[in-house]
């Protein structure tokens, strides 16, 4: 129903924390593995019985704000997080999601003198809200949730939403939403970007960086090749004049993206031998399988009911199977339901 893994990185420790809470027969518990990184973690449980799921999401809540305060982090590197009693509640934000585009639409958005483009990082995005001298990440749900403690200093006298990913402990803005009380969303991208140069650039804030954009065709066709050429996700298509929507469109948009490799969200199902996982995606309200995916020996094994983000070649027809899976992160900003079969790409046939 939930899960977090935590990693405490502090002195000479290199330990590893998973809670969770699951559904049992009359209720929910509350458990969790802990041990050495690498080692077989030991399994146990913080409650003896099941309990309603509001005392068992409260009583999860303080575990991890314990385990915070002390040198715990999410980050897998021992970045130090800050967090806050609002974490886990709505923030009532969310951030503007994008739709697809092919290889052709992509180099016709290159040539297409209203729209910039910007490198898609590959990181997890966040909405920063900088108000009141503190600082809260919002994720793709719309709920607060810590942030990495030099991103969360980094602006914390502003009054400003910023828009961007964050890999490691540094948070590449591409968009801002707010700037000193002034609502910047019904601005165009341009307009919005200008004022975030300026102010990012300004500051020279060594945890926030800028992720540029550019204009011209000839710019927007050396970054689609140069992406391409380095490994790079993707490029980020931006209508010039189009204002921060929040939320997905039903298809199209004015914010469009192109990957030059696939990837989707899935349910791990089951638990194989030889570091492995069973995955599977949501068909017509069922879980489906889609086989199988390593897990890296330097990344912990995610527990069943996790999601998971997967980079594949294609999926092929009939099975739902990805051909050539390589294993990305554990999603804690996806809910299982939204790892829905549509995602999925497949192999095209004669």
């Amino acid at each position: 129903m939930k899960s977090i893994t935590l990693y405490c990185t502090h002195g000479n420790s290199d330990k590893v924390y998973q809670l969770s809470i699951v559904e049992a027969e009359g209720g929910y518990l509350v458990n969790y593995q802990n041990g050495k990184r690498g080692s077989t973690l030991r399994p146990g449980t913080r409650t003896k019985e099941p309990v309603p799921f509001e005392q068992a999401e409260k009583l999860y809540n303080s575990i991890v704000k314990k385990k915070l305060s002390d040198h715990y982090t999410e980050s897998e590197d021992g970045t130090v997080y800050v967090s806050s009693e609002d974490d886990g509640s709505n923030s009532g934000i969310h951030c503007q999601l994008l739709n697809t585009i092919s290889k052709g639409e992509a180099k016709d958005k290159c040539n297409d003198n209203s729209y910039a483009a910007q490198e898609k990082m590959d990181g997890e995005r966040r909405l920063v809200k900088y108000s009141n001298n503190t600082a809260h990440g919002i994720n793709k749900k719309g709920k607060f949730v810590s942030l990495p403690e030099p991103i969360a200093t980094a602006f914390c006298d502003c009054d400003m939403i910023l828009d961007g990913e964050i890999i490691g402990d540094i948070l590449y803005v591409f968009d801002i939403l707010r700037h000193q009380c002034n609502d910047l969303a019904e601005l165009g991208f341009e307009q919005r970007y200008a004022l975030l140069h300026q102010l990012i650039v300004d500051s020279e804030q060594d945890s926030v960086k800028l992720v540029h954009a550019y204009f011209s065709p000839a710019e927007k066709r050396r970054l689609l090749k140069d992406t391409k050429a380095q490994g790079k996700e993707g490029v980020v298509f931006k209508l010039n004049c189009s204002p921060y929507v929040s939320g997905r469109p039903i298809s199209g948009g004015d914010h469009l993206k192109y990957k030059h490799y696939k990837t989707a969200s899935f349910i791990v199902s089951k638990i194989n031998t030889q570091r492995s996982v069973g995955i599977s995606v949501v068909c017509n309200g069922k879980a489906t399988s889609s086989g199988n995916v390593s897990i890296p020996i330097n990344k912990e094994i995610p527990s069943i009911g996790d999601v998971i983000e997967v980079r594949y070649l294609y999926a092929i027809p009939k099975s739902n199977a990805l051909h050539q899976p390589t294993y990305k992160e554990l999603r804690n900003d996806v809910e299982p339901d939204d790892c829905k079969i549509e995602q999925l790409e497949y192999k095209r046939t004669a």
